[in-house]
């Protein structure tokens, strides 16, 4: 067995285990990403109540000082500038951008998925599949699962041993004889490079119907990790693109009627393939392997900053926003 492997056990009603084998991204020697500042260390906090007053400093009486602006809308997120708030007469305060406070009761600090991908080497097996939600295991295919079990966690990850149709669904064998539903995984199984990208060439997969993300060098594939595409009303746009732009961190904001208007304060490692569409960082939700989006492919932070640095173009250092050029063209991603 190579040295990145790990049999997991999971325990079934403490009589029952099933092998599956388990990836940790950790035990590759990867290269060491750049140092980007403090993108990696940000707090982030939804807005639980708009409009929500904005000032330029703490003020012991609000309601007696002036806003100097108001977030609105239906979704809206801030990064925080520090930790811990400022006291001002009994008075919490968060500062979330330089000179710019917000009472701490509009805020609620949300922690950060810590999901990551992995990286593939030539030992890898195929196909395997990201368990997406806490799921029971059958004896068969299509049998009913004993609820006193205990589930595989979310975001474990499973071989595909073998596959079977039962009714509408497959069902995959990831041990023996035990068989897990196709809608509680997302499966991830090599694809062949498109025509017109070089046997040299990076490119990414994105996998609409699993909810994978690949990247690949020519006919190789280097990593590997789940997404979270548009909704049946933002649907992700198919096609096969090249990235046009990059930005560290941006703000993003949109949405075209009530409910759906979106205020999201300093995305980070946003990488635009077609017009508005990106793959990006998401700090607001740990839903991968399910359609979450108003259209983009949303990936966590630690993957975002893996594609980030390892797409072309180049991102500059001395920029936040980087285009792509005839010199340093983007990197292809093809959507299906």
């Amino acid at each position: 067995m190579a040295r990145w492997q790990q049999w997991y056990a999971v325990s079934l009603a403490g009589t029952l285990w099933i092998s599956a084998l388990f990836l940790q991204t950790g035990w590759l020697q990867a290269a060491p990403l750049p140092d980007d500042g403090n993108i990696a260390a940000r707090i982030y906090a939804r807005v639980i109540y708009t409009p929500c007053p904005v000032f330029n400093s703490p003020c012991e009486e609000a309601g007696r000082c002036t806003p100097a602006r108001f977030l609105t809308g239906d979704f809206v997120w801030v990064s925080l500038e520090r930790p811990d708030p400022v006291d001002a007469g009994g008075q919490l305060w968060y500062l979330i951008n330089p000179g710019e406070y917000v009472q701490a009761e509009y805020l609620a600090v949300r922690p950060v998925s810590q999901f990551k991908g992995i990286e593939i080497n030539d030992d890898q097996f195929f196909p395997f599949a990201w368990v997406i939600m806490d799921a029971y295991v059958t004896h068969t295919p299509g049998s009913y699962f004993d609820p006193s079990d205990k589930p595989i966690s979310k975001y474990t990850i499973v071989n595909i041993l073998q596959a079977k149709k039962v009714g509408r669904w497959n069902w995959y064998r990831i041990a023996d004889d035990w068989w897990i539903e196709q809608r509680m995984v997302a499966m991830v199984q090599p694809r062949p490079r498109p025509p017109g990208i070089g046997p040299a060439e990076k490119w990414i997969y994105a996998d609409l119907y699993e909810q994978t993300i690949c990247a690949y060098e020519g006919d190789k594939m280097v990593y590997a990790t789940l997404i979270s595409s548009g909704v049946r009303d933002y649907e992700t746009v198919q096609g096969q693109y090249r990235i046009w732009i990059k930005a560290r961190s941006a703000k993003m904001s949109g949405g075209e009627k009530e409910g759906t208007i979106y205020f999201l304060e300093d995305v980070p490692y946003q990488m635009y393939f077609l017009n508005n569409y990106a793959i990006h960082g998401v700090y607001w939700h740990d839903r991968f392997g399910t359609r979450q989006s108003h259209g983009c492919l949303n990936v966590s932070l630690n993957d975002a900053r893996w594609f980030f640095y390892w797409t072309h173009p180049v991102p500059s250092a001395n920029s936040n926003w980087t285009k792509a050029t005839s010199t340093d063209p983007g990197t292809w991603v093809v959507v299906h």
